[in-house]
Formats: structure tokens, sequence, C-alpha cells
């Protein structure tokens, strides 16, 4: 018997990170029990059962990715098609325990009542066609539905379905009943509902040519009258910025490059801050950046508002989802503002949100007169393994009470990088969002077009500047990275390494004895498992038995990544400044 690990999505090939699974967060993944003898159809049965897939008219796909014998982030996943590759893909699940079992199900092709339709024609009524009575497919307007979303309401124990079909403005009912029952309260579930893009299309017209235009409660309004269908508050509004930016515009041209850039190549942190403009008209500028693959600052928002409260990084944390969307890979770091906290809290429902080790320090010593602790405290934050926390954790609360108690109100998930949920890599600080603010520090005291005109002015320089840089590199790895391989070669040259599976190693010779698995990525000094870059450990085992740094590294710190990073560039504005068509409401 053997214990495979599957899980239900899409295979997806990025040119940057190589083939990757997205999972089916409804189906999820489930653990799956095997002999190592199974037929193609007891997998696909066992498959089936697991994931509750209904059995009829449903076609697998059982597929994984070669990890150790290949280099599996540029070799497409391999394919089961019949009994003897489960058997194979069994056998190798033995050697490589992490092997991951993925499938995608998909609805039968083909229907034998199929009915010939001819889409050039008038649909007919579904509600007076005898057509309908015989056959339970047919073709209607959606004059009353969301184009391209799917709606799914229980009727009498039935399901009525309807299906946008492509390429076209047509749906096709699968099934209907003409009775409504049940009333939209009696609702057991809120099932799929459209997104605020699709909803933004739809009432963009509403702000042309005008100031205001629909509010969130309007919006709601209007898709309820409309097109009968039920948003909640918080879609309403992001619906609502959608349409404002598409009809005003967003500058897209101006830093759509690097929301981009952070997309494909970036680890996903991004670190915000605020900070005071010092014009006539004061205000605050807000910033959210980010950290490519060789350290360098990757600025990816600004906005400017009146001051900094919770109702100003809330509107700009809103304007931030419409480009980079909210998942629970995504981290956020910031100072210990509450705003902050507060206006994440309501916007990326779930993204992490860590907080900056050296502010925390700060106020330990202001608040505590704390100066001779703050060594152990920034100790506790570095630390890579869990006992090595809890050990200066303890020491830190032994000597003073209150401040342990301090520590963790401030929630210990939020400061120290071995308890943090997700992945915030070496990023502790704030410091690149305050780092932007210092390199515009005479920009600040500009008015506002102006400060906007030197932030784009300082983006092309940085791009211009780190694109030629780039042109000249030939390693793999970013510079960074291969430095920090280099001092961990010589660190790790005296250490002894003893095999135990032809993946699985101990290294012995530093201060602790560590264990290292290639195909899992970690090593129990646990720094390999949070940053992503192999400590000197996994790169003494690499050396051992073959596999060079750069393939135990990341594809986020390759420099392939680096150099798409910045594959485009900032440009200038496209027309002078005397061309430019302001509003009268802009002026007056």
């Amino acid at each position: 018997m053997i214990h495979v690990y599957a899980s239900c999505g899409v295979w997806e090939l990025v040119v940057s990170s190589g083939w990757s699974f997205n999972v089916d967060k409804k189906k999820g993944e489930r653990l799956l029990a095997l002999e190592l003898k199974s037929s193609l159809e007891q997998l696909q049965k066992n498959v089936i059962e697991d994931f509750g897939i209904e059995k009829t008219n449903v076609d697998l796909e059982l597929s994984y990715l070669l990890f150790g014998l290949i280099n599996s982030s540029e070799c497409p996943p391999v394919i089961i098609g019949n009994s003897r590759q489960v058997q194979k893909f069994l056998g190798f699940c033995k050697k490589h325990q992490s092997t991951q079992l993925c499938f995608s199900y998909k609805a039968k092709q083909g229907n034998p009542n199929k009915i010939d339709i001819d889409l050039n024609k008038m649909p007919t009524d579904a509600s007076t066609s005898k057509e309908n009575e015989r056959n339970p497919c047919d073709i209607g307007a959606a004059s009353s539905i969301v184009k391209g979303a799917k709606h799914n309401e229980k009727k009498k124990g039935k399901m009525k379905q309807t299906k946008c079909l492509k390429g076209s403005t047509y749906f096709i009912i699968k099934k209907y009943v003409s009775v409504y029952s049940c009333a939209p309260s009696s609702k057991i579930s809120a099932g799929k509902t459209t997104s605020a893009k699709t909803i933004g299309d739809l009432i963009m017209h509403r702000y042309e040519g005008i100031e205001e235009g629909p509010k969130e409660k309007d919006i709601v309004q209007i898709m309820r009258n409309d097109y009968g269908c039920e948003i909640s508050d918080y879609l309403a509004w992001d619906s609502r910025e959608y349409a404002v930016n598409a009809v005003r515009g967003i500058p897209e041209e101006m830093f759509g490059q690097s929301i981009r850039g952070f997309s494909k190549v970036m680890r996903r942190v991004i670190v915000v801050d605020g900070t005071f403009l010092k014009s006539r008209f004061k205000g605050v500028l807000l910033v959210a950046t980010a950290i490519d693959g060789n350290s360098n600052l990757y600025p990816i928002a600004f906005g400017i508002v009146d001051s900094e409260n919770e109702q100003s990084w809330e509107w700009f944390l809103r304007q931030l989802k419409v480009v980079v969307a909210d998942d629970n890979g995504l981290a956020f770091i910031s100072d210990r503002q509450v705003s902050i906290a507060k206006a994440l809290e309501k916007v990326y429902l779930l993204a992490r949100h860590g907080i900056c080790i050296h502010h925390l320090l700060n106020n330990v010593i202001s608040y505590f007169k704390g100066k001779g602790l703050v060594g152990l405290i920034s100790k506790a934050s570095k630390a890579y393994r869990v006992v090595d926390f809890k050990k200066t954790f303890a020491h830190v609360c032994n000597i003073s009470p209150a401040f342990g108690n301090y520590l963790m109100e401030a929630d210990v998930k939020t400061w120290a990088r071995r308890q943090f949920y997700g992945y915030r890599y070496d990023i502790r600080k704030n410091n690149p969002a305050e780092s932007i603010n210092s390199a515009l520090r005479s920009p600040r005291e500009f008015p506002v077009i102006p400060l906007l005109d030197s932030i784009r002015e300082m983006l092309t320089h940085w791009f211009f500047k780190r694109k030629k840089l780039i042109s000249k590199h030939t390693r793999r790895l970013t510079i960074d990275v291969e430095e920090k391989i280099n001092r961990r070669i010589e660190k790790g040259k005296t250490f002894g390494v003893y095999p135990v599976t032809d993946s699985q190693l101990l290294v012995k010779g530093d201060t602790i004895d560590c264990f290292v698995d290639l195909d899992k990525r970690t090593c129990s000094c646990g720094k390999y498992d949070l940053l992503k870059i192999p400590c000197r450990h996994a790169i003494k085992v690499g050396c051992f038995v073959g596999r060079e740094p750069y393939i135990l590294t990341d594809v986020l710190y390759i420099t392939g990544a680096w150099r798409e990073a910045y594959q485009e560039s900032i440009n200038p504005i496209s027309f002078p400044e005397d061309g430019w068509s302001v509003p009268q409401s802009a002026t007056s």
C-alpha cells in the first residue's frame, strides 16, 4: 500500500516559471491509498469517489511532474493513460514521496440528442415553443442574465443552469424549470457571482461625461432591477472603481509595466508606507513596493491622499486590488499603524499581514526603555527554527514579563519570521517603502503633477539602468543571489555528507546536524524552507549528488525572471501638458 497526495485543478504554463498546477479551491486535495499494482480503472475510481465527482459523462486526465529526474519547471507534465503508466507512477512515488498526482476533469463532449442550432437566426421564445416541451435543451436570449456569468439555483430539487456559448452572446439552457418555488432569501448558498470587471463593463456608460455617477447602493439596485442579480456592497464598490478608472483613465501606459512584472516574476510580498508631502497643498503620498530577485526596489503603486487614516488606506488598497488580486500567497509588510491593519482586513481578506521589526524595536525602546533586550528580540524575529525562536523568546519573557506580554499582544505571527503564516522571505522591514520616500525627498515639495512626473522619471531611469546591467550579466542566478551562494559554499567546505536516500542526506560539521531533502527543497536548519535559496547545507548536498545550486534555487531568483521583470520600459507621457484634456471640475 502506498499513499499518494492528489490535487484537482488545471495546468498552466508561465514563460518565466515553467509549469505550475493551479488547485481548485473547492475540490482541494486528498490523500489516496493505492496498491502498487493498481490499474488505471482503480485509480480513476478512487479519484472519483474521494473527490465526490459524478461518475457519468466525465473525462479524467491524470498527470504528474518528474521531480528529481528532470528540470520539472521546463518540461511538461507526464500524462497517465493506461495501467502500465499508473504502475510506473506509483513506483516513482515510492522513491520520491513529494510527488503530487494532478487531475483535471470535464464533461464528455458530444450529445446524441443534440439539436442543430443556427446562431444567425433570432432565438425562439422558451416559454411558447413546443420544441422546448420535447427537448430539455434550447437557446434563448440572455437579456436578463449578466453576459459570461453562470446562474445556478435549486428549484424543487432540480437544477437550472445557463451557460454562455463560446464566441457568442447567446446562452444555452441545459435544464429549465418554469415554476420558481424558492424565494431568494431561502437560498442555502450564494453560488457563483459575476466579477467586478463584468459589472463595471455594464455600468461604464453611466459615468461618461458626468461628475459623480451611481454610488454603491445605486449599483446594487441597478443590478437587481436591470439584470436580476444580487451583489454585495463590496462588489458594487469594486465595480464602481473599475468603471470610473476605465472611463477616466488609469495611468496604465505609465506604470502598468511594473504591475505586470510583479505579477509574473516577483516574490509575492508588498511593502506599504506613507510619507508627508511638503508642497503648499500638503497631503500624504502612499507607496506600495516589491523587491525584485536581485534585492532592488520595485515600486508598483503610488497614491496621494489628504491624510493617512483608515479611509485613505482603504481607498488606496482598493485601487491596488484592481491590478493585484487577493490570494493567500500574497503578503503585506507595514509599520504598526492601526489604519493599515484595518484597511487590509477589509480589502485583502486572504493575504497575510506582517509588521516591520524595526518599528517594533523602536516602540520597545520608547515605551519599555528596553535597549538591553533589543538584541534578543531581533534574534528571535530572525530565527529560522521554531526551537530557536521559543528558546530566545522565553529568555526575553523571563527577563521582562511585561515586555513579553507586549510582544505577544503585537502577535508573534506578524513579526517573527518562523511564526509567519505564508512567505515573507527575507523581507522583515518596511525599509523598501521608506527608501522610496527617501529617493523622493525633493520631489515631495512639488505640486501633484510634477511629483507624479518625477516618480515616472525615477522609474524610467531605474528600468533602463537595470536592463543594461542584466544584459551584461551572464550567470544563471541574479547578482545578489550568486554572491549569497558563493558565501555559503565557503562556509560549507568542511561539512561532511552522509546519504540516507538518493535525495535525502545528513550534513555534519556545522553547529547542528542538518537533514536535507532535495526533492522537497527543505533543510532542518529552516533557512532553505523560508528563503527558497539553498542554504549552505543544501548546497553541500547538491554538490555531493551532482546538482548545481541554480537547480535548487527558486525560479524567482534566476536571471531569466530578473530580465523579464524589466523587459518593458517606463515611457514618458506621449503628449505635452498643453495638449491635455482637463475636466472643468478640476480647473475650477
